[in-house]
């Protein structure tokens, strides 16, 4: 029996797992990427260094991710492969493997609640935006659902984000914007970086109205 708080650091302290699963009421959760649990574009892999992981650490929490799920038997290699597994580092994986929850993309269930499509149908242009704008961002997260919607209803959309991480491809970008503009410097300070926000809102309202002929509004 494990007595004190498990954190990632400590699945290899597991043994063995008792029991199954939870009965309770049906439970839709709501995951913000389509990460598997595991792997290449697992939640270890994908998610741990933006939290300050090593490589080593990575390493370490894949592995014992992985070896999780072959304690747990054939179900759960197969959840841990599901889309949205790997969510909130994993969380995904235990609430649709022990509760028996279904994983939905959180973008569009609310997207389709707030009728996001309506509200295209009067729009010239949509801007979104992120904190920081990575490969992570192309798994589900709201700024890319939100694209691919207004692309579909032929509707411009440009994103403002923070900062772009230096692996994000051109290409990628292109495909899922008309224009990224990015604020700056994360490491400066609040009013620095609440001033390179303004600034890079009015690049990209220059950009909407030099690329369309229309001003903004």
């Amino acid at each position: 029996v494990i007595d004190q708080p498990m954190t990632g650091g400590r699945l290899d302290d597991i043994a063995r797992v008792e029991g199954s699963t939870i009965s309770l009421p049906p439970m839709r959760v709501m995951c913000d990427v389509t990460n598997q649990l595991c792997g290449e574009r697992g939640a270890a892999r994908v998610f741990g260094p933006q939290k300050g992981a090593t490589p080593a650490q990575v390493e370490e929490l894949d592995a014992a991710l992985a070896r999780l799920v072959q304690l747990l038997g054939e179900r759960a290699r197969a959840v841990a492969l599901e889309p949205g597994a790997g969510a909130a580092g994993g969380l995904g994986f235990g609430l649709r493997y022990w509760c028996g929850a279904t994983l939905e993309r959180g973008v569009e269930l609310v997207l389709d609640t707030i009728d996001f499509n309506g509200r295209l149908r009067a729009a010239d242009l949509v801007i979104t935006g992120e904190g920081r704008l990575d490969a992570s961002s192309f798994d589900g997260k709201a700024m890319t659902g939100v694209a691919a919607r207004a692309e579909r209803m032929n509707v411009t959309c440009i994103a403002v984000v923070g900062s772009i991480a230096p692996d994000v491809p051109p290409e990628a970008m292109a495909r899922a914007f008309a224009h990224v503009e990015a604020a700056g410097d994360a490491d400066a300070n609040e009013e620095s970086r609440r001033r390179a926000l303004i600034t890079a809102a009015q690049w990209a309202a220059r950009w909407w109205s030099e690329s369309s002929g229309k001003p903004p509004r």
